[in-house]
């Protein structure tokens, strides 16, 4: 697809800062100030003939040795098909441009004072300015004749094409391009003339000071432009949503192609309707078909669907609309964000979550319906977790060389003790202080060995033998923190009824295994429905029977009667949300979503 315009110029502006780095660059902007103040003086002395001159000097620093360029590309091959005169003619120029930018650094020598022979500095000057006119002539010479071949070859591809739209074709384009960086080419180097004449004062009656600046400060900025490179674009099979476990890559996403009549109204490939049309309408990922996994009448009907399961919740929690109940929702799973969608009338805020591991990638649809959402990695890890991950990367090297420094502290206690069995009657009799030393350190590890095999030993039976009995003792000794069978009896009972419903779910028929939980032991009992996830006790992780008893905790956290009592009884917290059942005047009416 072709680039547009806005694209080439984001680009250009994020590739200011590379630009600027390059001594070329850094060169050509000098080269503009400089012709620029050239202008602006006039040939008057001043401020800006100072300047000139100063900015004219710091030139020759960034062209240091720049000549090698040129002699490298003299030596060079030519490419195959190129005539023989635009042969030489290129040969020519980089001669003759390698002997101007040679002369150039004798002339900043003598400018600086380090060379001391005026005058021959003075005519190496006009030498150098000669040869850069010469090879601006030369360059001249070549670009009209590789602009002849382009026209050439360009006038046979249209022949080719016949009726066809050339501007299609590949290679058609492509020397399009390069006809048109060599025409620029060839208004540079012929303005290049103009300045070479007029710094030579040639013709200075026709070519003032102020010619010669106004014609190199517009050849500056071509330089410019020419040594600017072109960004590199991302390729058409990356997907730019991808943001989780993604390397960043050093180019630019294009923007999709658009109509140009409805450019301003349209994005990724098609229409935005205006809010609040545009959360409800089909988006335009899925209307060009971006996502082949979604139809619009699928979209729609995901759309329908959450507006039914909506109305329905509000029957169940009749606080769901109300204002300041419910301020933040989490919708884990997405999907196109059906959800949000059916609540963006009410006073809540839903917060869209895509999952890294899911197979489809809907993101980009939320964006286009107005709403907001973010990727998530549903692995959920404590605080506590994630702060020993930060602290094992960051002394993952202080590991790595406590282990080597511990694998070279055995071997060379492997060494010494060798060192001291072996040759012990030499060392006893040469230096018996030391050798006896290192018998008593060499003693002491190995009863200190020992000791550590012998108190493992001992607690590997122990635990393997007397384990009941220990756990017996510590829980005998243990603060009693749990709940008295009264205060367990205070906490309402309910009856699960399973209920089995069945719903239509992208063109698929799900059932699912839901149930109503009915309070016990009052005279206008309530009842509480419970979806297929909820329908379940997180003590013993099984799923609640049809006529199964429960016991629900103040926190609103049901559980089997017989699993839950248990666990009061040594704990009076819940294993949830480790709310205590105790503090009853404490308790508070927040739902768990």
């Amino acid at each position: 697809m072709a680039s547009t315009a806005l694209d080439v110029s984001r680009a250009e502006l994020a590739l200011v800062v590379m630009y600027l780095n390059k001594a070329e660059a850094r060169d050509k902007l000098c080269r503009a100030i400089q012709y620029g103040s050239k202008f602006l003086s006039g040939g008057q002395p001043g401020t800006a003939q100072t300047v000139d001159k100063s900015t004219s000097l710091a030139r020759k620093v960034f062209r240091l040795f720049k000549f090698v360029n040129d002699l490298h590309g003299l030596i060079s091959p030519v490419p195959k098909g190129t005539p023989l005169p635009l042969v030489l003619l290129g040969k020519s120029k980089n001669a003759l441009l390698s002997t101007f930018l040679f002369l150039d650094q004798i002339v900043w020598l003598g400018r600086s004072g380090i060379y001391k022979n005026k005058e021959r500095a003075e005519l190496l000057g006009r030498i150098s300015l000669f040869c850069w006119m010469g090879s601006s002539v030369c360059t001249t010479l070549v670009e009209l004749g590789e602009i002849g071949r382009l026209s050439s070859s360009m006038k046979k591809i249209e022949k080719g094409l016949k009726n066809g739209n050339k501007y299609q074709d590949e290679e058609y384009r492509a020397k399009l391009k390069k006809s048109n960086e060599r025409s620029l080419a060839l208004i540079k180097s012929a303005m290049d003339i103009v300045v070479a004449a007029g710094l030579l004062q040639l013709s200075p009656n026709k070519i003032t000071p102020r010619v010669t600046g106004a014609f190199g400060f517009i050849t500056s900025i071509i330089s410019c432009y020419q040594v600017l490179k072109k960004p590199k674009f991302c390729r058409h099979d990356q997907d730019p949503d991808m943001a989780w476990y993604t390397k960043m890559d050093s180019c630019l996403t294009p923007l999709p192609e658009v109509d140009e009549a409805e450019d301003l109204k349209t994005v990724a490939g098609g229409k935005v309707e205006k809010w609040p049309t545009r959360l409800n309408a089909v988006p335009p990922r899925i209307n060009t078909g971006d996502l082949k996994e979604i139809t619009p009448e699928g979209f729609l009907g995901d759309t329908k669907l959450w507006k039914q399961r909506v109305s329905y919740y509000k029957t169940l929690d009749y606080q769901l609309g109300e204002t300041g109940r419910y301020r933040n929702i989490l919708d884990m799973n997405a999907y196109v964000g059906g959800f949000a969608a059916a609540l963006a009338d009410e006073p809540v805020w839903v917060m869209n979550v895509v999952p890294v591991e899911a197979k489809l990638n809907t993101l980009g649809v939320i964006y286009e319906r107005g709403l907001i959402g973010t990727y998530q990695n549903c692995e959920g890890s404590s605080e506590d977790e994630s702060d020993g991950l930060e602290i094992e990367s960051g002394t993952s090297l202080a590991k790595h060389l406590e282990s080597t420094n511990a694998i070279f502290s055995f071997v060379w206690w492997i060494i010494g003790f060798y060192w001291i069995s072996a040759g012990s009657e030499e060392l006893a009799q040469s230096s018996p202080q030391l050798y006896w030393l290192c018998v008593a350190f060499l003693a002491f590890d190995v009863i200190f060995l020992v000791l550590c095999v012998a108190v493992a030993s001992l607690i590997a039976i122990a635990v393997c033998c007397c384990l009941p009995c220990i756990i017996a003792v510590l829980y005998a000794l243990a603060e009693q923190e749990g709940a008295s069978d009264e205060e367990i009896e205070r906490l309402p009972r309910f009856k699960f009824l399973t209920v089995r419903n069945s719903e239509k779910v992208n063109g698929e028929i799900l059932e699912t295994h839901g149930g109503i939980m009915t309070q016990l032991g009052v005279d206008s009992p309530s009842e509480r429905v419970l979806s297929s996830d909820e329908a379940e006790c997180c003590v013993c992780l099984c799923e609640y029977e049809d006529g199964t008893e429960l016991r629900e905790l103040w926190c609103r956290h049901h559980f089997h009667e017989a699993c839950i009592d248990k666990w009061l009884r040594i704990n009076a917290t819940c294993p949830l949300c480790k709310s205590n059942i105790l503090k009853t005047d404490e308790q508070s009416g927040n739902d768990a979503v």
